[in-house]
């Protein structure tokens, strides 16, 4: 992919996933592996995040980084919605980020499996 940095707003991770799923197969399953192998750093590459948003991630930890990570490469790989919505951050004591994923795959003998569903984060 190309090296831009999109804006980590609903409209900026919309952006991504956008560009990301019109390009050629071996550039999403690029994106898909950088994801899963390195989620933190991925992040940085593809979006603008101020140090705070950087150090922030990182105290999330290891196991949050490889299940996002895997989560993302998989949607990806199937081009399933992904979608950031970001609540109001000052109303909260402390910030927390919940996901909610929905995935249906269905697998019959001698067809192609059938994959559908999104990932969505919210940030408050």
């Amino acid at each position: 992919m190309k090296e831009k940095k999109y804006p980590f707003t609903p409209i900026g991770v919309g952006e991504k996933i956008t560009d990301l799923y019109i390009s050629p197969l071996p550039e999403i399953e690029a994106e898909a592996v950088a994801v899963s192998s390195n989620f933190c750093g991925w992040l940085t590459n593809n979006f603008d995040l101020s140090a705070e948003q950087i150090s922030y991630l990182q105290s999330l930890g290891e196991d949050f980084a490889t299940e996002n990570g895997n989560d993302l490469a998989f949607a990806f790989r199937n081009r399933l919605a992904v979608t950031l919505t970001k609540g109001d951050i000052s109303v909260r004591t402390s910030k927390f980020i919940r996901k909610e994923k929905s995935v249906s795959t269905v697998s019959e003998p001698e067809k192609e499996t059938v994959v559908s569903g999104d990932i969505n984060y919210f940030i408050s």
